[in-house]
């Protein structure tokens, strides 16, 4: 079975919210964060606590690379 999971993070005006699958019947809210620089963090969390692939944002980056574009931009350390 092959998992298609979008990660996305949907500023609602009140938090930064972590989102699975957003813009879809699919939509699962998995955190909230009142700092971007927190919600960025914890999906680099989200990849590291069991290594699962999943995409980032609207255009799907796959959650390696985005790890990697983050860091080089000094984003997470």
């Amino acid at each position: 079975m092959e998992k298609e999971y979008n990660v996305s993070i949907d500023d609602n005006g009140t938090a930064f919210l972590v989102v699975i699958n957003m813009g879809t019947e699919r939509r699962f809210v998995v955190a909230a964060f009142n700092s971007l620089g927190a919600a960025w963090d914890h999906i680099q969390w989200m990849y590291r606590i069991e290594t699962q692939e999943f995409t980032v944002g609207k255009k799907k980056v796959p959650v390696t690379d985005w790890i990697v574009g983050m860091k080089k931009a000094g984003y997470l350390d």
